[in-house]
C-alpha cells in the first residue's frame, strides 16, 4: 500500500514537473500550440534525414495544414507569416530530444539542424518566386534551460563564441545572418534591453 503511494506521489510530482511551458511574458504555452510546433519540428528532421521534402517546404505545409488554407494558393507565404508573427512566442519545441535542446524555439531548432539558408532565404524571410514582402518578426525572447533570456541574434552570438561548437556550425554562415537579421528585418538583442517587452529592444 505504501508503495503505491509512493508511485502515485512521484507520479504527481512529474505531472506537475512537466506541466505548461512557461513564456517570457509570463503567459504559458498553450497544448495546441505546443502541438503544432512539435509537429513543425518533427517535419524539420524529416527534411533534413529523409530529404523527400524541403524545409521550406516542410514549414510552409504543417503550418498551411493547421491553418487550413491552401498550400499552393498564391498568397499562402503571406497568411503563414501573418501566423508567425501571431503566434512566434508559443512556437517552441518541447519533445525530448537527444540531438537538440528541448524546450527550444522552431527558430533556433532551424538553426541547430543548419538548414537556416533554405528556411530563412527560401521562404521565411524572402522568396524569389513571391513578391510579399511583409515584415517576418524574428524578436523572439526565450527563456533557455539554464533560466538566461536571449533573443535569436544573443544565441548566434553565443554559438560564434564558443570555440567548442566552430566544427559543427559555419559560424561565418552565421554571421552573415546575423547582419542581415539585424540590419534587414530588425533583429535585437536582449541584453542590451532593461526591460522588455516595456522597453523596446535596442541594437547591437
Amino acid at each position: 500500500m505504501k508503495l503505491l503511494v509512493l508511485v502515485s506521489l512521484l507520479l504527481s510530482f512529474n505531472i506537475l514537473a512537466e506541466g505548461p511551458l512557461k513564456l517570457y511574458d509570463g503567459s504559458v504555452q498553450s497544448k495546441e500550440m505546443e502541438g503544432l510546433a512539435n509537429n513543425l519540428c518533427s517535419q524539420l528532421i524529416r527534411s533534413v534525414s529523409t530529404g523527400t521534402l524541403s524545409g521550406p517546404m516542410a514549414f510552409k505545409s504543417t503550418i498551411a495544414e493547421y491553418t487550413k488554407i491552401d498550400v499552393n494558393a498564391k498568397d499562402t507565404r503571406k497568411k503563414v507569416i501573418e501566423f508567425w508573427n501571431l503566434k512566434k512566442n508559443q512556437l517552441i519545441c518541447t519533445n525530448k530530444s537527444i540531438r537538440y535542446t528541448s524546450p527550444q524555439p522552431v527558430m533556433r531548432r532551424i538553426i541547430d539542424m543548419r538548414i537556416q539558408e533554405e528556411v530563412f532565404f527560401e521562404f521565411l524571410l524572402e522568396d524569389e518566386k513571391d513578391d510579399y514582402e511583409g515584415k517576418v518578426d524574428i524578436n523572439i525572447v526565450h527563456i533557455n534551460p539554464s533560466g538566461e533570456s536571449t533573443t535569436v541574434l544573443d544565441y548566434i552570438q553565443g554559438i560564434c563564441d564558443d570555440k567548442s561548437k566552430a566544427l559543427k556550425y559555419d559560424c561565418d554562415e552565421l554571421k552573415d545572418l546575423q547582419e542581415s537579421l539585424q540590419n534587414e528585418y530588425g533583429g535585437k538583442y536582449l541584453k542590451y534591453a532593461k526591460k522588455y517587452p516595456g522597453h523596446a529592444l535596442e541594437g547591437h
